[in-house]
């Protein structure tokens, strides 16, 4: 695999790092995705989808700096504010809405 930008770290201590996968370009320049699971709530079956801007060194075996943080706030500011029916929540990184119940 060829260098990436950014210093890598270990990833979470949440997170499963043996199932983490990743789609790469052919030549591996690009990450196009990063899949993982959290250890404790794998029975949640929620899925959330972070967007991210910059270049990224993670991977499946190591996080980057920027990776870790999201992680990270995911586990403990955002995974607990998502309720059992798969809430649609908007991701701010500074505030996040609490999830309403449906009306129907």
């Amino acid at each position: 695999m060829n260098a990436r930008i950014g210093r890598q770290v270990k990833h979470f201590k949440n997170i499963d790092v043996d199932n983490i996968t990743a789609t790469f370009s052919n030549d591996d320049l690009y990450r196009y995705t990063l899949q993982m699971q959290y250890i404790d709530r794998k029975e949640q079956n929620n899925t959330i989808t972070v967007i991210l801007k910059n270049p990224s060194s993670a991977n499946e075996k190591m996080a980057d700096n920027t990776i870790r943080r999201v992680e990270n706030f995911v586990y403990s500011d955002l995974l607990p504010r998502i309720n059992s029916w798969g809430s649609l929540v908007g991701f701010n990184p500074t505030r996040v809405a609490k999830p309403t119940t449906p009306t129907h």
